[in-house]
């Protein structure tokens, strides 16, 4: 039985993809109820899919079972997504991680299935 698609956000680093072949994603809803986590992120209004990405369902998949890519998050958003992702793993954000315009190691794509 084939796997039910289901839309994902990229949020490894390029290294890894390079390295192993793998990618660290985190599921992608539009169920409100499931969303309100207080830790999703919404996606922003007019891009390719609606609702949030929930930095508390990581999953590490092979890249081959990713689907393609429909469009790349914005850099608020991307911070916004990297200070959700420190919150989740305890983690401290990296200087800069809630300025929009700052550098991030991680490609912003989103997979929809």
């Amino acid at each position: 039985m084939p796997a039910l698609a289901v839309a994902v956000a990229v949020v490894s680093s390029d290294d890894m993809h390079e390295a192993t072949e793998r990618a660290i994603v985190a599921r992608i809803t539009d169920d409100e109820q499931a969303a309100d986590t207080g830790v999703s992120v919404p996606l922003p209004v007019g891009f390719a899919l609606d609702g949030w990405i929930r930095p508390d369902t990581l999953l590490e998949v092979r890249q081959d079972r990713l689907g393609e890519v429909v469009g790349e998050l914005p850099p608020p958003t991307v911070a916004h997504l990297d200070v959700a992702l420190a919150v989740v793993l305890g983690l401290t954000p990296a200087a800069g991680a809630s300025d929009p315009d700052a550098a991030t190691d991680r490609d912003g794509d989103a997979a929809g299935g």
